[in-house]
């Protein structure tokens, strides 16, 4: 990969700034050979980086299916795999990206029923034989 100097990276901006306004193109000593150049090198670190991200999504969503223990086994490894980020990092991202469990739905109560348990509870003489037992001398 092309590695640009200060100037020659200025010298860019200035020509892009310039095209973006409608002002002819500067001239420079390196020529439309060197932006040509310029313009294929920056598409490809974009390539680049757009097929790093995607491998990075990939992971991190095969790291988010796994069990927890599974998990805790692959994610220094694959921390490193990922460039070396931190493992704390690959944790927060990953638990991002894990399925969401959803609370359980309370039972339906059914009000006349438990009205009418409630009731035949109150009413049986057995359920009451547990205090007179608990309290002797009664």
């Amino acid at each position: 990969m092309a590695r640009f100097t200060k100037e020659q990276n200025q010298e860019m901006a200035d020509r892009a700034e310039a095209r973006s306004a409608g002002e002819a193109a500067v001239v420079t000593e390196y020529g439309e050979e060197w932006e040509r150049g310029f313009y294929e090198t920056c598409d490809q670190a974009k390539r680049d980086h757009d097929r790093d991200s995607g491998v990075y999504e990939a992971e991190i969503e095969r790291l988010a299916l796994l069990s927890d223990l599974d998990y805790q086994i692959e994610r220094k490894a694959a921390a490193k795999r990922l460039n070396n980020i931190p493992v704390s990092a690959l944790d927060r991202m990953v638990k991002a990206k894990r399925p969401k469990k959803p609370k359980p739905a309370a039972p339906e109560i059914n009000s006349d029923e438990l009205r009418t348990t409630a009731s035949h509870i109150i009413d049986c003489p057995d359920s009451h034989d547990d205090e007179k037992q608990a309290a002797p001398g009664k």
